[in-house]
This record gives structure tokens, C-alpha cells and sequence, in this order.
């Protein structure tokens, strides 16, 4: 589950993403997008910032879980998708 603030221009207090960096997983913080007209998207992931081009999820790919079944309960598997 994400949880977050909508605000003008962007998302405030995130929970539940986190971006790979180096090996480690750091939890993102806020996505703000200062200038529409850069084209970037910018990532809070706390000591540092990380800038994507919003190209990258201006068509986001379909992400279908997968389900398991091990004896009577169903799994869901979560699909990751790496931007």
C-alpha cells in the first residue's frame, strides 16, 4: 500500500516506495515536479534526490500479480517494475 499527500505539483510524505541505489533500498520520501516543461520528475529518497524523465511512466506497463495456490490459500505474488 502507498500512502501519501497530494499537493500542487506533487506528492508529500510517502510511504510505501523505495528506490534502489547503490545495493540498498531507500525509502522515497516525496515526487515533486518543480518545472513541467524539464520533463523531470523529482524523487526526495532522503540524503539524496534522484531526477527521472516523466517519459519513463507517461505509459505505464500493464503489471498483472501472479496467484499461487499452496493448499487451500491463494499467494500474491507482486510484480516489481523498474522505472
Amino acid at each position: 500500500m502507498v500512502i501519501a499527500n497530494l499537493s500542487y505539483g506533487g506528492l508529500v510524505g510517502v510511504e510505501g516506495l523505495s528506490q534502489e541505489e547503490l545495493f540498498l533500498w531507500l525509502q522515497i520520501r516525496g515526487i515533486t515536479l518543480n518545472d513541467p516543461s524539464s520533463g523531470l520528475i523529482l524523487f526526495d529518497i532522503g540524503a539524496a534526490n534522484k531526477q527521472l524523465s516523466i517519459s519513463l511512466i507517461e505509459d505505464p506497463p500493464v503489471c498483472k500479480p501472479q496467484q499461487d495456490v499452496i493448499g487451500e490459500h491463494k499467494v500474491l505474488n507482486i510484480i516489481s517494475v523498474d522505472l
